[in-house]
């Protein structure tokens, strides 16, 4: 009786000493030793005094530490949050000379908002006036190679009221102004003046 005792205490040490080694295993290792493991061998894992010493022995293993991903981020880039200060362009705002534009004639051409401009918008524009009839217009006053001209169409093949000059350079720009300013169109019954102002007002 001695003897069996004595034998079972060592296979006990022994299984406790087996599953000490395995839960120091990684994962992979201890599947496949569980998978060759006898039954009588799980059944004397399933013991209470094995199970509290590999639970005792498990919670002494090293927790492997979770680093936030947001903290590796800011730890890989510090300066993620700053803000580069970008200065603004030098362009002059429409607030700044709305109020020097006429009701009736636009912005006058001695104004320093059209220094380096080459595009100028025109308005008050008869409804039925045609493209090729405002062309011929302007062409009075300067040359046609100099610069170009888009209409934006409306319903019925009418204008909207409005058209685009690009100049070819501020010099042109400057003709056109000064040819254009405070002058109606002359083929039509209406004698309101176009009014001009720089693309950059809207």
């Amino acid at each position: 009786q001695q003897q069996q005792q004595q034998q079972q205490q060592q296979q006990q040490q022994q299984q406790q000493q087996q599953c000490c080694f395995d839960s120091a295993q990684p994962p992979s290792e201890v599947e496949d030793q569980s998978q060759s493991s006898s039954p009588a061998s799980c059944e004397a894992l399933e013991s209470p005094g094995v199970a509290a010493e590999c639970k005792l022995n498990l919670n002494r293993l090293p927790t492997p530490s979770v680093q936030d991903p947001t903290e590796r981020l800011s730890s890989e880039r510090p300066n993620s949050s700053w803000h580069v200060f970008i200065p603004p362009a030098k362009r002059r705002s429409s607030e700044t000379i709305q109020g020097a534009i006429d009701d009736n004639y636009g912005l006058h051409p001695s104004h320093p908002a059209w220094a380096g401009q080459t595009k100028i918008l025109l308005r008050n524009i008869p409804s039925r006036c045609t493209k090729h009839e405002l062309m011929c217009f302007i062409t009075a006053g300067v040359p046609s190679e100099k610069w170009t001209l888009n209409m934006p169409q409306g319903n019925k093949g009418r204008n909207r009221g409005f058209a685009f000059i690009s100049a070819i350079t501020p010099e042109t720009a400057m003709e056109l102004l000064h040819a254009l300013w405070q002058q109606p169109i002359p083929t039509r019954v209406s004698q309101r003046p176009l009014r001009l102002q720089p693309c950059i007002l809207g």
